[in-house]
């Protein structure tokens, strides 16, 4: 029987977190756990904000994107759009009308 500390086998090189070894990011902070396929002189730009380097990237589609662009969860980052995915529920309106006060 496997433990899940067998498992735990990439870190994390910037928060020194375990992730499994089949992760591509980090859980605690979104960073790429793969190294990159891409020669390391092309630099890659935020998807938001083409004039920023990427600082992490999302945990649910893994687009690149900076800092400003970053929304936290839990134990992940998201990209805007996927934050407003995951979290549609919690960003919708209540319903608000007159109110009718009787004495």
């Amino acid at each position: 029987m496997m433990r899940l500390v067998d498992h735990l086998a990439k870190n994390c090189r910037i928060c020194h977190a375990d992730n499994r070894d089949v992760a591509k990011y980090c859980l605690n902070c979104g960073t790429l756990l793969v190294p990159p396929t891409q020669p390391a002189a092309q630099a890659k730009f935020c998807r938001y904000h083409p004039m920023v380097l990427v600082q992490v990237y999302c945990s649910d589609c893994g687009a690149p994107i900076c800092l400003s662009c970053a929304r936290y969860g839990l134990q992940a980052v998201y990209c805007p759009a996927c934050h407003v995915r995951r979290h549609a529920s919690v960003f919708r309106a209540l319903p608000f009308g007159p109110v009718l006060w009787v004495p």
